[in-house]
């Protein structure tokens, strides 16, 4: 018991510290290496100390504000650290690590949660997911498929199976965009997409894939519901732009987490409206 409990709170700490790294990767972006120089303020340009790089605590602490000329402080630095924190925690919880192997599989974990934090974050402020964030996450999910086929006793169906991922969930991203000519959809969702085939496998990146869809689908429909309430109409409508980044993102976690497949979401849908 005592060493879950300190398993979790590590988890948790060390996901808000990689948190708040990846907000200096996310705000210095087309900027500067986020490997040169120390943080600083972004209205009055003084160099923070270290007491207020503390993830979570120092926001909290400063009230959201600049110590030095007051100005308010973007709350993605606490959003993003938190939300490490948390995917760092639940993975550890999925996992529960007791041996090497586990440990090994829940570091990869963690690397995969960064990247999804830095493309989620990224696409939906920017509507774009840069190539320098989906080429190291794809490197490292084949360093991942390689660690789990050298934990299995079939190397090389694992292998063949995440290369076919890859390919299988590329194309009909590739498709959509070569026929609409980027108008439907980018071509760095497909980039993304082979990524997570990389990761997942041909089984589950279907499902991460089905589900996003089911997720984008469900969450612009309650945005529009809302706006209607709200009497305010103008800012999502059927014809605009979305990030498609974000449900990816989430309809791998719901597999991860959860081991929910499309098929298993589709029939539950419909055990929700019988039509007999």
């Amino acid at each position: 018991m005592l060493s879950s409990l300190l398993i979790s709170s590590f988890a948790f700490v060390f996901g808000t510290l990689v948190g708040s790294f990846l907000n200096v990767v996310l705000m210095r972006r087309g900027v500067r290496s986020p490997w040169r120089g120390r943080s600083a303020c972004r209205a009055c340009a003084r160099v923070l100390s270290a007491l207020e790089l503390i993830p979570l605590i120092s926001f909290a602490a400063l009230r959201g504000r600049c110590r030095t000329c007051g100005a308010t402080l973007s709350l993605q630095y606490p959003a993003v650290e938190l939300l490490t924190g948390f995917l760092f925690l639940f993975s550890s919880l999925a996992l529960a690590p007791q041996s090497s192997a586990a440990w090994g599989t829940l570091a990869f974990w963690w690397i995969a949660m960064s990247f999804f934090v830095l493309i989620a974050v990224y696409d939906w402020r920017h509507a774009l997911i840069p190539d320098e964030y989906l080429i190291p996450f794809a490197a490292a999910g084949a360093a991942y498929a390689l660690y789990t086929a050298a934990l299995s006793s079939a190397f090389g169906e694992v292998l063949l199976d995440r290369a076919l991922a890859a390919v299988l969930l590329f194309l009909p991203f590739y498709a959509l965009w070569h026929y609409s000519e980027g108008r439907w959809i980018g071509l760095a969702d497909g980039k993304l997409a082979a990524a997570l085939g990389v990761w997942l496998g041909l089984s589950q990146g279907l499902s991460a894939v089905a589900l996003s869809f089911w997720v984008g689908a469900a969450v612009v429909l309650l945005f529009m519901a809302a706006q209607r309430l709200l009497h305010y109409r103008d800012a999502l409508t059927m014809k605009s732009e979305i990030p498609f980044g974000p449900f990816m993102v989430a309809g791998a976690l719901l597999v991860l987490f959860f081991d929910i497949s499309a098929v298993d979401a589709t029939q539950w849908l419909v055990s929700l409206f019988p039509f007999s």
